[in-house]
């Protein structure tokens, strides 16, 4: 368990990996830990900050994939991520193996439900790779801009509750109820990244943490919410729109 919540954390950067050229065939890329510790300090940005050693360390010890679009023929990746093997998702006797996290990079659009069928897709090749656990990206529902969260946003269920909860699921979003959906038809846990959250006319950046059996263990809403201001040059202000969350977030897994 210690080995598998040390991964669980180290993931929770997958968002801020660079993949590639988005909207293209996905891809399933093995990354091994020496490559992750020599050429990256992994760093998030909200509330989460590890040093390489330490990702190589839970990295060592867990089977880790990355499922991304994938780069150029013959090219590796712009941070020297040159270690790239494409596998076979077409298995239909799937075995899960022991501590394999998937962590999926999602090509996103302004089509909601392109986005969601494209998670789906994601999340089945994970289980067919054999993770067990499987982490998705930030705002994976939504285009990444204050003027959208809004509009995509969705009520979201709380720690507890599962799709067998009747009338409470009629509320819910289409994003949720298919973290939901999946998480029990792959048997594994979903991190679900985040997707924009309504609640009490607030918006949040909320991230659901699923286990195998479809029920929430886990709802983090993001607390250091992102503002740039450089002078002459970018502005963006996630504050303008967005609402902070309160504390840190954790849950256990089985195994």
């Amino acid at each position: 368990m210690h080995v598998m919540k040390r991964a669980v954390q180290a993931l929770c950067v997958a968002s801020y990996f660079p993949w590639g050229a988005a909207g293209s065939r996905s891809a399933i890329t093995t990354c091994t830990s020496g490559i992750i510790a020599g050429r990256t300090d992994l760093q998030s940005s909200s509330t989460l900050k590890l040093k390489h050693t330490s990702f190589a360390s839970a990295a060592r010890r867990s089977s880790l994939l990355a499922f991304a679009p994938p780069l150029p023929s013959g090219k590796s990746n712009q941070r020297g991520f040159a270690t790239e093997k494409t596998m076979s998702s077409s298995s239909t006797d799937i075995q899960q193996i022991k501590n394999r996290v998937a962590l999926l990079q999602l090509p996103v659009t302004s089509d909601k439900s392109q986005n969601i069928q494209t998670a789906k897709d994601y999340i089945q090749k994970a289980y067919e790779a054999g993770a067990q656990l499987c982490v998705l990206p930030e705002i994976w529902n939504s285009p990444y801009a204050t003027s959208a969260f809004a509009e995509y946003a969705e009520v979201l269920p709380e720690v507890g509750d599962s799709l067998l909860d009747g009338d409470k699921a009629n509320n819910w979003g289409l994003s949720s109820i298919t973290l939901m959906e999946m998480a029990k038809s792959t048997n594994m846990y979903i991190v679900g990244g985040s997707i924009p959250e309504t609640c009490s006319s607030k918006i949040y950046n909320t991230c659901l943490i699923v286990n195998p059996s479809g029920k929430i263990v886990g709802k983090h809403r993001k607390v250091h919410l992102f503002d740039i201001n450089v002078p002459g040059g970018i502005q963006f202000k996630e504050s303008e729109t967005l609402t902070g969350g309160e504390g840190a977030t954790y849950f256990d897994v089985e195994g």
